[in-house]
């Protein structure tokens, strides 16, 4: 009997100090060891705006066939701006909507004493799934994963020639050529992947760099030729946490 009053004490006694040294620094100055994934705190959502560098195709079958109308590349859009929001779902994943600026370019030629643009531009909307794994304490550096798929859209820009009057009255009654700008809108699907690592050097603010890739379709001719309006593209920018 005795025996057991030993042993009851003994765990009695030894039951607090183990849970006090699994216990870290807290707010009052006391010590926790534990991380806040481990204690069931986590970023709840996150809001990211980035910058950076993109390319679409530069060479496909719909971009030869202008070249071939003697329309010639005067400028492309290289920029790209990217805005996301998302919400944690697990330590290790999250789920967010985004927008990119995609392709966008400028052709152009000359025809007979007329300067005639073709252009387009493009943006997507779309939600992905991140899968992340935290290197360094509670967010410090984390490596993701990112893929992702939505709607791209935009318009082209046709400078038409147009003949005044249309229909003579006189084989030589004279004519007037001018041109006329058309616009089409299209939209398409669009896939993304991508991958980073996210820096956090305060709690609630931080820094994000990707690397994205993104096949998006929208761009088709009469021939049934298609220009592919995502591509690579690298992005940095800043990131806002917040924390239950």
């Amino acid at each position: 009997m005795s025996r057991s009053l030993v042993c009851v004490a003994l765990l009695l006694g030894i039951a607090p100090q183990n849970a006090a040294a699994q216990q870290g620094p807290k707010d009052d100055g006391s010590v926790s060891s534990a991380q806040p994934e481990e204690a069931g705190e986590d970023e709840s959502w996150f809001v990211e705006l980035q910058v950076g560098l993109g390319g679409g195709d530069r060479g496909n079958a719909y971009l030869d066939t202008l070249r071939t109308f003697h329309f010639q590349r005067e400028s492309t859009d290289v920029g790209r701006v990217s805005a996301s929001a998302g919400r944690r779902l697990h330590p290790h994943l999250a789920l967010g909507v985004g927008y990119v600026n995609l392709d966008g370019s400028l052709f152009r030629r000359e025809n007979a004493g007329l300067t005639q643009d073709f252009a387009w531009t493009s943006h997507g909307v779309g939600a992905f799934l991140q899968a992340d794994y935290a290197l360094v304490g509670p967010r410090l550096a984390t490596l993701f994963a990112r893929a992702g798929a939505g709607m791209s859209f935009g318009s082209t820009r046709f400078d038409e020639i147009v003949v005044s009057p249309p229909f003579p009255q006189e084989p030589f009654d004279p004519i007037d050529e001018d041109t006329e700008e058309f616009e089409e809108d299209f939209t398409s699907a669009y896939f993304a992947v991508g991958a980073g690592i996210i820096v956090m050097p305060v709690r609630h603010f931080g820094f994000v760099f990707e690397g994205r890739y993104i096949s998006a379709g929208g761009l088709e001719n009469d021939l049934g030729q298609q220009h592919d309006l995502g591509g690579g593209m690298f992005l940095a920018g800043i990131r806002v946490s917040m924390w239950p």
